[in-house]
């Protein structure tokens, strides 16, 4: 019983959308995404439970007034979903929750 209540507080519990185990999915059959945001916002949303969510970016490239332009492909930007996921919807464990929901709805729209 212990091992399952140490599991279900590591995994934060999450209550994902229905909808995500599908958009997993359809992003990991695309063959490229770009995504523009500021710096900061790609470094407090690309996390999972303290570690990178999204290994390598295909691109990183910074732009002007603090943005970056990341290339995904389509097996990084579910990745990435999973990490937006987990921290705007994983309950104690998460960071950040409010920006990662905010991006996790742009995103995932």
């Amino acid at each position: 019983m212990a091992g399952v209540l140490g599991v279900l507080l590591l995994a934060g519990c999450a209550e994902s959308p229905p909808e995500q185990l599908g958009r997993e999915d359809r992003v990991a059959a695309v063959p490229v995404f770009e995504l523009h945001m500021p710096e900061q916002v790609w470094q407090r949303t690309d996390v999972r439970l303290g570690d990178p969510g999204v290994e390598d970016p295909v691109t990183l490239i910074p732009e002007a007034d603090g943005m970056v332009r990341i290339d995904l492909t389509g097996e990084q930007m579910a990745d990435y979903l999973v990490a937006l996921d987990h921290n705007a919807h994983g309950g104690i464990s998460a960071d950040d929750p409010e920006l990662a929901t905010a991006v996790y709805d742009l995103v995932a729209g």
